[in-house]
């Protein structure tokens, strides 16, 4: 199996321990999602899950054409998960967006 190459791009993104943090003055963040293969190769049609630690709501949406996802979120913790038929799937435990 090959492996997803995921890169998370927050908005105004500070890096603390293993946890990513974000903070937006509207109360919103960005969470872009780019999905790539161990090439750089931008890799479409790859799933999305964004899924909120503390309420358990779950967003889900497929790349585009330039293996890029941008979710709008509400401030707090959240799991993302990736995966694409003929990868290993990926898993990112604690994303915390924050106002």
């Amino acid at each position: 199996m090959r492996f997803l190459v995921i890169v998370v791009i927050l908005f105004f993104v500070f890096q603390f321990g293993n946890s990513a943090v974000a903070q937006s003055d509207s109360g919103n963040a960005e969470l872009k999602v780019i999905v790539t293969n161990e090439k750089s190769r931008k890799l479409s049609n790859a799933s999305v899950t964004v899924k909120s630690i503390e309420n358990g709501m779950s967003e889900n949406a497929k790349t585009g054409l330039s293996g890029v996802h941008t979710f709008l979120l509400k401030a707090g913790k959240y799991e993302l998960n990736v995966s694409l038929e003929g990868f290993i799937s990926y898993e990112e435990s604690e994303i915390v967006l924050q106002k």
